[in-house]
Order: C-alpha cells, then structure tokens, then sequence
C-alpha cells in the first residue's frame, strides 16, 4: 500500500469517528508508525509501505478512535516548545497550567513565600 493511500484512510477513520484533530493525528500517527519526521510523509508520499507498518498504523489508528488521547499513544505532550514524557498515569496537561505559568512568571518570588507561610 502506498503511504499516500494509507494515510487518507488513516484521515478518513479518524473523522467518521468524530475525531477534531483527525489530519494531524493522523500524520503523527503514521509518523510513530515509520520513525520518520513529517517531512518525509510528504516527501515519500508514493512510497510502498510494508505489511508490518500498515497494521501497526491501524493499530494505532484504532486506539485515537476509541478516545485514547494521542499524547498517550505518541508517549510525550509538547508544554511550552518542551516535549514532557506522559502515559496515563501522568498529570493531564490542561490549558489551564499555561495561563498559571504565565502568571508564576511575573510573580515575586517572594510573595509565593509568603502564601505558602499563611
């Protein structure tokens, strides 16, 4: 099969099943899959891809469609430009620490001290 061929079904899978994200999860998914960076889905779109790769892919495409996050299959979640290590026994990343962050950045530390004292 043809790497092209495999990822438009990858893409299709992903979003009869309601999935938001399904072009990007389905590129890092076959990503996984190969070892390879994004690049080279692009540039190796005509290439065949193996019998092995091919089941694995569905395999993995078979997990996102079942709801299982793709930072759990891919095993890292990217947190400000920093890839963080995460299975699901990890704290959930929620958009919600980027704002804490931001606002831990401009906080004396010294009033933290003191907060915590209380």
């Amino acid at each position: 099969m043809q790497l092209k061929a495999l990822l438009q079904e990858g893409r299709k899978r992903l979003i009869s099943s309601g999935c938001e994200s399904a072009r990007l999860d389905a590129d890092l998914l076959l990503m996984l899959a190969l070892n390879c960076p994004r690049s080279f889905l692009i540039t190796h779109d005509n290439d065949e891809i193996n019998d092995r790769i091919v089941f694995r892919y569905r395999s993995l495409i078979s997990r996102r469609m079942a709801g299982e996050p793709i930072a759990y299959i891919v095993g890292y979640k990217e947190f400000w430009g920093l890839p963080f290590k995460v299975n699901k026994e990890v704290f959930k990343l929620y958009w919600c620490l980027e704002t804490i962050y931001e606002f831990a950045e401009h906080v004396d530390i010294t009033v933290i001290k003191a907060i915590i004292k209380q």
